[in-house]
């Protein structure tokens, strides 16, 4: 394949306009104490002028950077290794070899996908200092970019084979598994978490009002009084703002569930799997069988009502790993689950079949002690003792609500293991499902409270590079066992995992 960047090459001019924002945002934070004091003050004209100057100053230091850092900013590929040299003040030079690079994810904002340009974030092997993103290249030039690097690297190891072959990167021979379309995406809206579009909208609802109070409106008529009509006028209103509430947080959950997930669809290739998802912000993401550490899936009671699951993939990271680099697959059945799991095991495990294990009864009771009764036993005390008022008794309602919800924590809690997994099931209203193999595993620990002590219990911890995960309330020998297990297979299994 010709060499289309063996000379220095800049990225698309949208880049200026993406670093005035970057550099605008950069510098609001530097000084945001500063531009609140003069806000909050008083709005003479001097106050006024002195605003005015800063945004302008803001925005032409902005202007500056961003002009500045594109023109200095060039890339090259020269025989295996990616050349890049970049810095506004100090110039700097950057060669990435492609051996260690690992994937390279697209991203398209609403700005990028009207330029027809795209972000590139290149994940390399290795620390957090060499994971290197491009702001704007035409979306062509960036396919010639990525499919240059991926030939280059298949070419290397074809002519140098070692023990890194598991490095090889995702070819792009695509199958798609699972995709999602807009009567998809509007069950997954109706069955997430509505809790988060509450608040924003109380929120938005707050903003609204202190804006129209700021722009002259009257709205005095909002107090005590105009509640108590309200409650005066009837039940049928009030349900009718409840039935309106309830239809405005649901449309908003499904708004945002289609922005993010619109024309979502998975694709498995030679090496992992690959996502493409979303409208005003288009993400493609792709991940290596071999970095994935964590295959969980969660459902709620409504997710249940359709049988479907919000699953991650989570995956090691050359940066601190955080919610960017997992995978997220949403409305997905649990066949899809199995068979993703089946690519990732290569047919060898099946974790349904394995014997199921239990916690100890002993984390109910305790739980039922400390966490349902005593608290809320003393805390009715300290307030009938205080106000002696009748009303206090309702603060025991709380017992059977944690008492309940103890006893589902407990009765869903669950493990199964053998040589090569762990899988890990538990939760109160939602189900939650992990799934771990045993070599992925960097540590484990074992932790004993006072209470498990003297009843020869323990809790078990084993870290990943993408979380840990735990299980409690097992025999000490049992926890030794499993311990015993994982760090065998961690200095026996010469597997690559990052």
């Amino acid at each position: 394949m010709s060499n289309l960047f063996a000379e220095p090459t800049r990225q698309s001019p949208v880049a200026i306009i993406l670093l005035i924002y970057k550099y605008f945002i950069n510098i609001i934070r530097q000084f945001w104490p500063a531009i609140i004091a003069v806000f909050i003050g008083q709005r003479s004209g001097n106050v006024s002028n002195l605003i005015l100057i800063s945004v302008i100053v803001v925005a032409v230091s902005a202007l500056i950077f961003a002009i500045a850092s594109y023109l200095r900013f060039s890339f090259k590929v020269q025989g295996d290794e990616l050349f890049i040299e970049k810095g506004v003040f100090k110039k700097s030079k950057l060669n990435i070899p492609f051996e260690r690079i690992q994937t390279l994810n697209f991203e398209q904002g609403l700005l990028h996908q009207i330029f027809d340009v795209v972000r590139i974030e290149v994940d390399t092997a290795g620390s957090a200092k060499n994971e290197f993103s491009f702001n704007a290249i035409q979306k062509n030039l960036a396919e010639e970019l990525r499919t240059l690097i991926l030939e280059r690297k298949t070419e290397i190891e074809v002519v140098e084979p070692s023990e890194q072959a598991e490095d090889l990167p995702i070819k792009e021979e695509l199958k798609t598994i699972f995709s999602l379309d807009l009567k998809d995406l509007f069950i997954v809206g109706l069955t997430q978490n509505h809790l988060r579009t509450l608040v924003l909208l109380f929120f938005f609802a707050l903003w609204g009002m202190g804006e129209l109070s700021d722009a002259g409106f009257d709205l005095d008529w909002i107090n005590k009084e105009s509640a108590t009509a309200l409650i005066e006028s009837g039940v049928v209103i009030i349900l009718s703002l409840v039935f309106i509430l309830l239809i405005l947080i649901i449309l908003g959950t499904a708004i945002r569930t289609i922005l993010t997930y619109y024309e979502f669809k998975m694709f498995r290739t030679d090496k992992g799997f690959k996502i493409q998802s979303g409208l005003l912000n288009r993400k493609e993401y792709a991940a290596l069988d071999y970095k994935i550490q964590q295959i969980k899936w969660v459902n709620n009671p409504l997710k249940r009502i359709f049988k479907i699951h919000h699953l991650q993939l989570k995956q090691a990271s050359s940066i601190a790993v955080s919610s960017k680099k997992s995978i997220k697959v949403p409305g997905i059945n649990l066949s899809k689950i199995n068979e993703i799991v089946k690519y990732l095991f290569r047919d060898k495990n099946n974790y349904s079949e394995l014997e199921t294990h239990k916690i100890s009864v002993l984390y109910l009771y305790r739980n039922l002690a400390y966490i349902g009764i005593l608290p809320w036993v003393i805390i009715f005390g300290m307030v009938f003792y205080i106000t002696n008022r009748p009303e206090s008794y309702f603060i025991l309602l709380a017992i059977p609500y944690f008492s309940i919800t103890t006893w589902f924590a407990y009765r869903k809690w669950a493990f199964r293991i053998n040589d090569d997994l762990i899988y890990t099931h538990h939760g109160i209203f939602e189900n939650k499902n992990n799934l771990v193999q045993l070599y992925k595993i960097q540590n484990v620990q074992i932790h004993q409270s006072p209470f498990q002590w003297r009843r020869n219990l323990a809790n078990i911890r084993m870290f990943t590079a993408a979380g840990s995960v735990l299980i409690p309330y097992v025999k000490y020998e049992e926890a030794l066992k499993i311990k015993d297990l994982v760090l065998y297979q961690i200095e026996t299994n010469e597997l690559k995992w990052y």
